[in-house]
C-alpha cells in the first residue's frame, strides 16, 4: 500500500497513516538494499549483448550458460522477445521503437527456433 500511496495510485494508505507509523519507528523495507546489485539499465544490458555478439557472432543468449552462469543476459533477451508481439500490435510495452531499432541493428532475431534432439 505504501509504494503505491508513494507512485501515486489507488491506496488505502493516507499521508497521516504514514507519518504515525514513522513516528513509532516503522520500518518500510526488511530487506537491506543496500546489500543489493543494482539494477542494470537497458542499456547496459544493450551492451552486454554486443560484447556477446563479438565473442560468439549471434544474438542468440541462452537462459543460463557456461559464459553467463547467471542467466541474465538471457533472461534479458526473452523479456524483449516477449514484449515484441506486444510492440508490434500497438499494445502497452516496455520496449520503444528506438531499442527496437538498435536490437534489429545487431542482427536480434525476435523469433528463434530451438531443435529439440530426441
Amino acid at each position: 500500500e505504501y509504494g503505491n500511496f508513494m507512485a501515486g495510485k489507488k491506496s488505502n494508505m493516507t499521508r497521516s497513516r504514514i507519518d504515525t507509523l514513522n513516528s513509532i519507528g516503522f520500518m518500510w523495507c526488511l530487506r537491506d538494499t543496500t546489500k543489493m546489485a543494482p539494477r542494470k539499465s537497458w542499456g547496459m544490458h544493450f551492451k552486454a549483448l554486443e560484447n556477446f555478439k563479438l565473442e560468439h557472432g549471434h544474438c542468440d543468449v541462452r537462459v543460463r550458460s557456461k559464459q553467463h552462469p547467471t542467466g541474465a543476459l538471457g533472461r534479458w533477451v526473452e523479456k524483449q522477445r516477449s514484449q515484441f508481439p506486444l510492440f508490434s500490435e500497438g499494445k502497452p510495452c516496455k520496449i520503444t521503437e528506438e531499442q527496437v531499432n538498435k536490437l534489429e541493428s545487431l542482427g536480434f532475431k525476435w523469433r528463434v527456433r530451438i531443435d529439440k534432439r530426441v
